[in-house]
C-alpha cells in the first residue's frame, strides 16, 4: 500500500485562519542574540551544536520507543547576517541586511514495538554502523534547512523570505510494526510583505514502483505529493515566522511569569496560531556548554523555561514545544545570548519527544578561527 501525505488541504485552510479578527497584534522582538542589542549586526555569526537524546510516551501495541545512536546523532545550527540575498526563485528579487539560518538535524538508531505485555522487539534500525552505503533505505534521518529572513532593521520584524527543507524521516504507522520512510523538500517562498506564501512540495523518490516500495522488514517507502500551494493573509492579526526559525526568533522575546505572546507559524502542513507563555519567573539553573573556544564547563545561568503551543484555529493540535532559554542579565547585555540550553519537540507522531541539550556556542566562523 502506498502511504501518502498532502499539503494542499491545509496550506488552503490557513489561508483563511484568522478571518475572525480585524486588527493585527504584532509582536515586539528584541535582538536579545547580541550581547548588545541593536537592530542589525552587519558582521553576526552564531554556530550553535547540540546533542540528541529521545524521551517515551510509553506506549504499548505500537512502536513505542527510539534508541539513539549518540555518537552518529545531533543537531548543528549556523546563523549568519548577509548583506543582501537573492530569492533563487527566479524572480530575482534581492533583499537587504537579512540573517541566513543553516541548520541540520541528524537522528541515528533503532526502532522498537512493546507489546501489551511489555515486551521490546526492535523493529528498524538506520544510520550509523546500520547505513550500508549501497542502499538508499537505511541512511540517518535527517532535516537539512536553509531559511532566510529579514532583520529588525527598518520595522521588518524577522519576517521570513524564503525557506527550503530536505525530509529524511522514518515515519511509525498506528499499532503496527510497520515504517513508512519519506523523502522530500518543502519550499516557501513570502511575498516581500509576508502577507502570502507559497508553498512547493517535491517528492525525491521520483517515479516510485509498487514494486520498489516495501525495502525491508517492517520499512516502506513512501510517497510524498507533490504539490503546490499558496496562503494569503499571514499577517492578518498576528506576525509571521517560519516554523524553522522559530528557535531563533523566540529569543527575541523577554520572558517573566504569566507572560504570553502569540505568533502566525507558518508550518509545512499550513499557517497555525502559536502561543509562547510562560507560567513562572526566570531561574538560576546549571547547564554545561562550551562557550567561544573555551573547555566545556558548567554554567550559572539564569533561565526562562517556555511553552510553545500550537492551534489550528481554536483548535489545540496537540503539539507543543517546550525550550529552556538564557535571559539578560542587564538592560543593555546578554552575556548568554539567550541561547536555548535545551528545547523539546514531538517525535514520531505520539511516540514520544527528542530533547535537545546545548553542547557548543561559537561567535567565530571556523576559518578564522
Amino acid at each position: 500500500m502506498k502511504k501518502l501525505i498532502t499539503a494542499a488541504a491545509c496550506i488552503a485552510a490557513g489561508t483563511f485562519l484568522f478571518s475572525a479578527c480585524s486588527a493585527m497584534v504584532a509582536t515586539s522582538f528584541s535582538a536579545n542574540w547580541l550581547k548588545t542589542p541593536s537592530n542589525y549586526a552587519a558582521d553576526f555569526y552564531e554556530e550553535l551544536s547540540y546533542k540528541l537524546s529521545f524521551e517515551s510516551n510509553d506506549l504499548t501495541q505500537s512502536i513505542s520507543e527510539l534508541e539513539i545512536d549518540g555518537e552518529n546523532s545531533g543537531y548543528t545550527q549556523t546563523t549568519q547576517s548577509l548583506a543582501t540575498f537573492t530569492l533563487p526563485d527566479g524572480s530575482d528579487r534581492v533583499v537587504s541586511n537579512v540573517y541566513h539560518m543553516h541548520s541540520e538535524l541528524t537522528v541515528s538508531g533503532t526502532y522498537y514495538y512493546t507489546d501489551n505485555n511489555g515486551n521490546k522487539e526492535a523493529v528498524c534500525s538506520f544510520g550509523g554502523e546500520n547505513d550500508d552505503p549501497d542502499k538508499d533505505y537505511d541512511n540517518p534521518a535527517s532535516v537539512v534547512t536553509d531559511v532566510y529572513f529579514h532583520s529588525l532593521q527598518n520595522g521588518k520584524n524577522l519576517q521570513p523570505v524564503y525557506r527550503t527543507s530536505t525530509y529524511y524521516s522514518y515515519s511509525p504507522g498506528q499499532s503496527t510494526k510497520t515504517l513508512f520512510l519519506y523523502n522530500y523538500t518543502v519550499t516557501v517562498v513570502y511575498s516581500e510583505n509576508a502577507s502570502e506564501a507559497t508553498l512547493t512540495l517535491t517528492d525525491n523518490w521520483g517515479d516510485l514502483k509498487e514494486e520498489d516500495i516495501a525495502v525491508a522488514k517492517n520499512l516502506q517507502k513512501a510517497i510524498a505529493l507533490n504539490e503546490k500551494s499558496t496562503a494569503k493573509n499571514l499577517q492578518k492579526n498576528h506576525t509571521l515566522l517560519d516554523e524553522k526559525q522559530l528557535i531563533f526568533a523566540a529569543r527575541g522575546l523577554n520572558y517573566s511569569n504569566g507572560s504570553s505572546n502569540t505568533v502566525n507559524l507558518m508550518m509545512d502542513s499550513g499557517a497555525k496560531s502559536t502561543s509562547l507563555s510562560c507560567s513562572e519567573d526566570p531561574t538560576a539553573g546549571t547547564y554545561s556548554f562550551s562557550l567561544d573556544g573555551e573547555e566545556k564547563q558548567d554554567h550559572s545561568v539564569s533561565c526562562a523555561s517556555v511553552n510553545i503551543s500550537i492551534s489550528d484555529g481554536s483548535v489545540f493540535t496537540g503539539e507543543m514545544l517546550r525550550m529552556v532559554i538564557a535571559q539578560k542579565t542587564g538592560d543593555d547585555a546578554s552575556a548568554f545570548y539567550a541561547l536555548p540550553v535545551r528545547y523539546e519537540t514531538p517525535f514520531g507522531f505520539g511516540v514520544g519527544k527528542l530533547v535537545y541539550t546545548l553542547e557548543s556556542c561559537t561567535h567565530t566562523p571556523s576559518d578564522n578561527a
